[in-house]
């Protein structure tokens, strides 16, 4: 089976953004391959992120199993 996500971790590396600017990012609505949905509805509640390989590809313009052959080797 075909991953379809990624985790914000993997989208921080493969994109070269900070995962905490992914996540205010994903929060406002800002990045098209994703989106947040807060999980807890008490104050600072936590979130929870969607992220879409397909929209972070077309974001980068690469592939992400072309970036990872790239990167043989290095941890993710």
């Amino acid at each position: 089976m075909t991953k379809t996500t990624l985790t914000i971790r993997e989208t921080s590396k493969f994109t070269g953004m900070s995962q905490s600017m992914l996540r205010v990012g994903l929060r406002q609505g800002i990045f098209r391959f994703g989106y947040a949905v807060k999980i807890n509805s008490d104050k600072g509640g936590k979130f929870t992120y969607n992220i879409q390989k397909a929209g972070v590809e077309e974001y980068v313009g690469l592939s992400y199993e072309k970036w990872l052959e790239s990167r043989k080797g290095a941890q993710i």
